[in-house]
């Protein structure tokens, strides 16, 4: 599979070196699936995996600890890339996926797979490697390692206040009185989230054409905290979606 080229994925071969780090650890299987994403200017399909599903000794979210919310306060990251005249919006690109997980966390996401497709003999164990979507601490954890991010000595105090007051999960906005002060922002943050592996999938200015970017939902609209926001004419509504009927899997 093509996630397990690029790492995100690992198969388990039985009396290999891999295998022997899941030693002794409790092991479980997750029911892999997948949902379609039409605003997603990146993975219009997504692969999932289902940390809920329902086992004997509990799934493996019921055996996860949440911990107390540690995710930054949405309003407060709303107003404060509203409030002044000059604002821009970036996303952090496979937030979750940049994220390593380590063997006991891996050996409880396991799952089966085909190796080729076409071949029903070449169903094999692959366990995540990575943090995901779904996952009951996922969130909190990523918000740990901003906070590693925004802490670390080097990063300027400009762009650790930035991560520590303008970032709701994997989306950070923020406004100023002067584009001067914005561009002080964007200069110095991909570096500071480049050095702990994070990629930002694009900056979107509200005073600038947003020629390259980066990858948007659309070519004049983006997300932002549940809102759609228009990057040309700087406007924001709300995202409704109404269903008048039962929704199917995969509508």
């Amino acid at each position: 599979p093509s996630q397990a080229k690029s790492g995100l994925i690992a198969a388990i071969y039985p009396n290999e070196e891999r295998e022997k780090e899941f030693t002794g650890h409790p092991q479980s299987y997750q029911l892999v699936n997948y949902v379609c994403k039409d605003t997603s200017a990146t993975t219009k399909i997504r692969v999932v995996s289902n940390s809920s599903v329902a086992r004997s000794g509990g799934s493996f979210n019921d055996n996860c600890l949440q911990g107390s919310c540690l995710l930054h306060n949405s309003l407060d990251a709303l107003n404060g890339f509203s409030v002044w005249g000059y604002s821009f919006l970036t996303d952090i690109s496979e937030a979750y996926r940049s994220i390593q997980t380590g063997p006991i966390t891996n050996s409880c996401r396991r799952f089966c797979w085909f190796a080729d497709p076409l071949d029903p003999n070449s169903i094999q164990d692959y366990h995540l490697t990575c943090a995901n979507y779904g996952d009951r601490p996922a969130g909190n954890i990523l918000t740990q390692g901003l906070d590693i991010v925004a802490s670390d000595s080097e990063t300027p105090p400009i762009v650790a206040e930035f991560i520590a007051k303008s970032f709701y999960v994997d989306d950070g906005g923020r406004s100023a009185k002067t584009i001067a002060r914005l561009e002080e922002v964007i200069s110095n943050l991909g570096p500071s989230m480049g050095k702990y592996g994070f990629q930002l999938k694009h900056i979107l200015r509200s005073y600038a054409t947003n020629i390259d970017a980066g990858s948007t939902s659309s070519q004049s609209v983006e997300t932002v905290l549940g809102l759609l926001w228009n990057f040309y004419d700087d406007t924001l509504v709300p995202n409704f979606n109404i269903y008048v009927c039962k929704k199917s899997r995969g509508e």
